[in-house]
């Protein structure tokens, strides 16, 4: 089967060139936020946005003009007869309207193609937001090696930029003592038809099944196990 990830894939070519991070940082800034009328200046912000890191999806192409035609709905150009450079005035006059939450998805999305876009005008465009969102929050930006550092593909760069990051649910929850007939040690047995490789002990759950902690082709996964009694062997 041939491979036609590369060839396919709706990000233009420079957005595969960053990390990993980078990468995930701008494509959670690609949808709206819910809840806004269709005029508001974030979405024509937004569809300015995708031109500059997606193909467009009806003809392939790279649109790099703010103005120019296609785009569908989803990446469709700037009203004709306004400027792209006052949406941004405009977005902060009614940034209060919008979720904090997708307010940073943008601004760190503004950021990374700020000072990664091949194209110089946009890269200046993109910087310029970014500045004029930190600016209005009273904030002092990232520079480029900051930014590097943070979304560098490195658990420890990445922690280290941190304060406050989401916790596992699972992580420092009590733990109910089970009873030594309440769980079976499968560790290391392997099921090779389905890839699975049983990991520690299986607990018996209050509905009766058990689970247990297992390798699915390589995934750590929370399994349902079928435990079966010994045979009683014959006298």
């Amino acid at each position: 089967m041939t491979d036609h990830r590369v060839e396919n894939s709706v990000l233009q070519p420079w957005v595969m060139c960053l990390t990993l991070m980078q990468q995930g940082v701008l494509l959670a800034a690609v949808r709206g936020p819910d809840g806004i009328m269709k005029d508001h200046p974030v979405k024509v912000l937004l569809r300015w946005y995708r031109r500059c890191i997606l193909k467009d999806g009806l003809s392939g192409e790279i649109i790099t003009d703010a103005y120019a035609e296609g785009g569908g709905s989803f990446a469709g150009p700037c009203p004709h007869g306004s400027h792209i450079e006052g949406y941004c005035g405009e977005y902060l006059r009614h940034v209060d309207e919008l979720p904090h939450h997708f307010q940073l998805h943008l601004m760190h999305a503004a950021e990374i193609v700020g000072y990664k876009h091949p194209d110089e005008d946009l890269r200046e465009f993109w910087q310029t937001f970014y500045s004029m969102i930190v600016k209005d929050a009273h904030l002092h930006g990232e520079t480029e090696k900051e930014m590097d550092h943070r979304l560098g593909d490195n658990y420890e760069q990445w922690r280290s930029s941190e304060v406050v990051i989401a916790r596992n649910p699972l992580e420092n929850a009590p733990v109910e003592k089970k009873a030594e007939d309440e769980q079976i040690d499968v560790h290391g047995y392997v099921d090779a038809v389905h890839g699975i490789e049983y990991l520690g002990a299986a607990w018996k759950m209050a509905d009766g099944t058990w689970r247990c902690a297992a390798h699915v082709r390589g995934v750590l996964c929370l399994v349902e196990v079928t435990i079966h009694p010994k045979p009683i062997p014959d006298n």
